[in-house]
């Protein structure tokens, strides 16, 4: 790097100047003050090199973390270490606007390996900041980055009762935003004094805005999904109230026709009859495919019962081996989640069964320490080139609703032939994160 380069010839310098001018204190004329001047201000220099260089690295390393991973909640850990490596902090928080309360949650904490403010994470997560409290709820009021060189000395800023036993002295806070909306807050805490840094105030501008731009983009998504779901549920309850009221209409109307002519015994009533039975199949299949637009037993009875009639749903269907595999209800009480992974699974089977010419799908949901996973296997196709069949729209739209939930998705070649879907996402105590 430019800076051991630059380190390397002050070196030889120092060396060659010196080597013939070790003088006692009482013989050293101003020549060798200033040349210690010189040495001083180049290491001064050096030093200021260093630090730019290993903030450079710093943010590199988030751009790669923002570009490469599925959400900034995946990212996170990336950010932290790098911004804890460059500016020598250690502890990290992510905050997140609750525009529904009006406050600020803990949704993320960092620590170095070596940390010891174990008990720091548990404090933080149950705490909450209105606008203007604490560290991280004033650099939301501000909208600007906060610097706070010694905690010490600002008692009304300390955000959990007990942090001065951790050591932690210097803050800094800065807002997530997009455009001038915020979005969150990332905190950083140092062990050590550290002066306000005007370079290191750019460097953390930059961060919040590319964090802001991948967050604002994330929102977009669900607003996308939000409008997509609402009209899938509008046709779902419309095919139901009209089309399928009016075919059960129909199918009556064709079996008392059926009854009349059979009193009469006149032929057609094997038409009569023909009539009402496909009547009665087109109003069921129509009640099946509302229902997978607007599948009520998401509310009803949870996603597990949501996810074992779809797959009895499409076995019936569409006459293939279809059953869905969940050794105990797993509780998700939050709709939105329980939607999302519903319509992975949905998409995944219709894949499945319209381009792989899938004739055996498997839907299983499990759960293993804090982390829940979805899979769909089938004994289509499979992965051609390493590409999915069917690439497209949805594939696409599967992507976009794990991002929104923060989950993992993957294409998995299955050996035998056929392709596994697996979705794997964090699931704590009941509750989604």
């Amino acid at each position: 790097m430019a800076g051991d380069i630059v380190q390397a010839s002050v070196e030889r310098f120092a060396v060659a100047r010196m080597a013939g001018r070790l003088l006692p204190p009482g013989e050293r004329g101003p020549e060798f003050t200033q040349m210690h001047r010189v040495l001083a201000r180049v290491q001064q220099e050096l030093a200021d090199l260093r630090q730019a260089e290993q903030r450079l690295r710093a943010q590199q390393v988030i751009t790669h973390a923002l570009a490469e991973c599925s959400s900034v909640a995946e990212a996170c850990p990336r950010i932290f270490e790098a911004l804890c490596a460059a500016l020598d902090c250690d502890w990290a928080e992510l905050w997140r606007v609750d525009s529904t309360a009006n406050v600020l949650r803990c949704t993320q904490t960092w620590q170095p390996k070596s940390s010891c403010a174990t008990g720091l994470d548990r404090a933080v997560r149950v705490a909450t900041f209105a606008c203007g409290e604490g560290i991280s709820g004033t650099a939301w009021a501000r909208n600007k980055p906060v610097w706070i060189t010694d905690l010490a000395q600002q008692p009304t800023l300390r955000r959990v009762a007990g942090i001065d036993k951790y050591g932690l002295r210097t803050a800094f806070a800065f807002p997530i935003r997009l455009n001038r909306e915020v979005l969150g807050v990332i905190a950083l805490f140092s062990r050590q004094v550290q002066p306000p840094d005007k370079h290191l105030l750019r460097l953390l501008r930059d961060i919040s805005s590319q964090i802001g731009q991948v967050m604002g983009r994330r929102r977009a998504e669900r607003r996308l999904l939000d409008i997509s779901e609402r009209e899938q549920q509008r046709i779902g309850q419309d095919l139901h109230d009209g089309l399928c009221q009016q075919l059960a209409g129909i199918a009556y109307m064709a079996s008392d026709l059926e009854s009349r002519l059979t009193r009469r015994s006149l032929p057609e009533t094997t038409v009569a009859a023909r009539i009402s039975e496909l009547s009665r199949e087109t109003a069921a299949q129509a009640r099946q495919i509302a229902r997978g637009l607007n599948p009520v037993k998401l509310e009803v009875g949870g996603l597990t019962a949501a996810l074992d009639a779809l797959a009895r749903s499409i076995q019936s269907m569409f006459s293939i081996r279809c059953r869905f595999e969940c050794q105990r209800p797993i509780p998700i009480h939050d709709h939105e989640t329980a939607m999302h992974l519903y319509r992975i699974a949905q998409e995944a089977i219709h894949n499945a069964i319209a381009h792989g010419k899938a004739t055996e799908i498997i839907v299983a949901l499990t759960r293993e320490r804090g982390s829940l996973t979805l899979r769909i296997t089938d004994n289509g196709r499979g992965l051609i080139r390493g590409k999915l069949y069917g690439a497209g729209m949805g594939i696409e739209n599967m992507n976009y609703r794990a991002r929104a939930i923060s989950a993992k998705l993957q294409f998995i070649p299955r050996p035998g032939g056929g392709t596994v879907t697996d979705c794997q996402f964090n699931h704590h105590n009941g509750r989604d994160e």
